[in-house]
């Protein structure tokens, strides 16, 4: 019986400390679970912030905020040089605010195809300008593919090219279907295709 009894209590024993063993594991993990769930949740603060400052509230906003004024100037400017009577603005959303002979118009789509066509070209030229203020630097060319077809008649477009030749001091690349603007420019290509390739010629 004492040999019995003295088995139990070992057998016993060794159960209490697996036991002792396993709650000791549970508790490690436990830390660690809890040590993850700080990080993770330190994380999730910093995503919320990174969000934050990406928003339409954040920086993008601040962004915008500063450079408005000039977005708008500019517009401005270039729409007076095309004598077009109207007041373009755009705000914080880029929601367009258009006044015309001292009225109010809601919409861009009440405006005249060449209307519509100046204020984007407008648009156009102050992006360009703040894309060289804002990084110091010069584009010494820019490529026009097609963008004189729509709206403009041939005073308008004579207008665009002596903005970007003088005004935006660029050399002008202009792909088009239009043959009454090659008059504007000092060089001229035709391309023709021919079977699977496309040829050159000096015009």
């Amino acid at each position: 019986m004492l040999f019995r009894s003295n088995n139990f209590k070992e057998i016993k024993k060794i159960k209490n400390n697996k036991i002792v063993d396993n709650i000791n594991n549970f508790k490690n993990e436990l830390n660690e679970i809890e040590k993850n769930k700080i990080v993770y949740k330190q994380a999730n603060e910093h995503i919320d912030i990174i969000k934050n400052m990406l928003s339409d509230n954040g920086i993008k906003s601040s962004i915008i905020k500063n450079y408005l004024p000039f977005i708008n100037n500019k517009i401005k400017y270039y729409l007076d040089i095309m004598e077009i009577n109207i007041n373009f603005q755009l705000d914080e959303n880029f929601n367009e605010k258009i006044n015309k002979d001292s009225r109010n118009f809601r919409k861009f789509e009440k405006l005249s195809i060449g209307e519509k066509a100046r204020i984007n070209f407008a648009i156009l030229f102050s992006f360009i300008e703040l894309s060289e203020k804002r990084n110091n630097t010069k584009f010494s060319f820019i490529l026009l593919d097609e963008i004189l077809e729509n709206g403009l008649d041939k005073s308008g477009k004579e207008i665009v090219i002596e903005i970007l030749k003088h005004n935006i001091n660029k050399k002008v690349i202009l792909i088009t279907h239009d043959d009454a603007v090659k008059e504007l420019f000092d060089t001229s290509f035709e391309i023709e295709k021919e079977g699977y390739f496309s040829k050159i010629r000096l015009v």
